[in-house]
């Protein structure tokens, strides 16, 4: 557009007479050169055909649980199988498969989607749904709604029970837990100042550690996240915080104690954020401090009017989630250190807390916060629901403080005063 407006101007009559004195031939000068090896490339390769899927998303169709029932933080699952106009399964690799849920707000209410081509005409799909009542699930092929599409799911309050308890012979006050992409569970041991390794099945892989504040010995370690292939450990008592290999391996440490930037005053929770950056709740300080993952100080967040004293802090989405325990509640920041609102209050009721510890998000997308019992919990602060009561059996808790995620929605717990980890599904 502009080439052509300034060759306008060019062939106007009055410029053309102002120019008198050039060449009039000038112009005729000018012309286009092709490129010879684009133009036998586009030949040899061509750009592309148009081609008539066989597939037809109308005769295609859907089958298990998952177009039908689920429950709230539990994965759903179904196979869709693409057809031809003769109802025969078929198969092409550029036909397009999605999932979406919808409530009846239009909102979505399916969460971590995934969707396994099986390269025959049939596909797997994984959802966790995030709510109660009915989701509408909409499947389809290449923008098209499949037979019986889009499908009402009636979703289920999750019902949380206890299948596995394990490490009363090895630990002795289990206090973090963490686990990473192979279902591996670590936990910080603050009553053996250890780092113990179980498989998910409660099979004790290895420990390392022990009391003391050399390089890879811990007092009181505490808060604890895996960070790559490494474990990352808070130490109340040396107030540092540790980096480790798997096999146990110190690699590096930051803190120190005192209340300047760099320094640490009773670490006790610690988390990684989708940056790779390492939080850690300065307790005695007061403050939520991150830091890059080699340990430089980047920024910090808190003050004594808006936490009194942090417990943990995880982030989710865009927030910032800190669990107070000297308020009682649990506080949202946005990602620039901004208070944003908070909910809960001292009690034993639902919706309120008696020293909320531990904070993690579980597969319907619900924020679960460590209590005297456990309490599972929507974004907004409504109650969504509890499990646990004070005991020693199984499904029963002495002081829970931190809970972990598997891979399959399995909720891994550490109930500290009894010594054990307890697996609920």
């Amino acid at each position: 557009m502009q080439l052509n407006e300034l060759m306008d101007k060019i062939l106007t009559e009055e410029n053309f007479q102002e120019n008198s004195d050039r060449d009039k031939d000038f112009l005729q000068e000018l012309y286009f050169v092709k490129s010879h090896k684009l133009f036998d490339l586009v030949s040899v390769e061509q750009i592309g055909c148009l081609k008539e899927s066989q597939t037809r998303a109308q005769q295609s169709s859907a089958d298990g649980k998952g177009i039908s029932e689920a429950i709230v933080g539990l994965e759903a699952q179904l196979v869709v199988t693409t057809r031809n106009k003769k109802c025969q399964q078929c198969y092409d690799n550029n036909d397009c498969v999605t999932l979406e849920g919808r409530n009846r707000e239009g909102e979505n209410c399916a969460a971590e989607v995934q969707i396994q081509d099986n390269k025959d005409g049939t596909y797997k799909i994984k959802y966790f749904a995030k709510e109660t009542g009915t989701c509408s699930a909409s499947v389809k092929v290449n923008g098209e709604h499949i037979r019986g599409s889009p499908f009402e799911v009636q979703v289920k309050p999750r019902q949380f029970r206890p299948v596995l308890s394990f490490g009363q012979q090895i630990l002795k006050k289990p206090f973090g837990v963490a686990v990473n992409e192979q279902n591996e569970i670590a936990v910080s041991d603050v009553g053996n100042h250890k780092v113990h390794l179980f498989k998910n099945d409660g099979t004790h892989i290895k420990s390392f550690g022990g009391e003391g504040a050399e390089h890879g010995e811990f007092d009181w370690p505490s808060g604890i996240a895996y960070h790559s292939d490494n474990i990352i450990v808070a130490e109340q008592g040396n107030h540092r915080v540790q980096e480790l290999s798997r096999q146990g391996g110190y690699l590096r440490h930051f803190g120190g104690k005192g209340s300047l930037d760099h320094q640490l005053n009773f670490p006790t929770g610690l988390s990684i954020d989708s940056d790779g950056n390492i939080i850690v709740t300065d307790r005695e300080n007061k403050l939520i401090k991150i830091f890059s993952a080699d340990g430089q100080f980047l920024h910090k967040l808190g003050t004594e009017s808006s936490v009194t004293e942090p417990f943990h802090c995880i982030q989710h989405e865009n927030y910032l989630i800190v669990s107070d325990e000297g308020d009682n509640s649990v506080k949202y920041f946005d990602r620039k250190d901004i208070f944003l609102y908070k909910f809960g209050k001292k009690g034993d009721g639902d919706g309120e807390f008696n020293s909320p510890h531990c904070l993690s998000m579980h597969k319907g997308g619900h924020l679960m916060v460590c209590d005297k019992n456990n309490r599972v919990f929507d974004l907004s602060g409504k109650f969504v629901a509890k499990f646990g009561t004070k005991g020693s059996g199984m499904g029963e808790f002495n002081r829970p403080v931190s809970a972990a995620v598997l891979s399959d929605g399995k909720i891994v717990v550490s109930d500290i005063s009894n010594s054990r980890i307890q697996i609920f599904e």
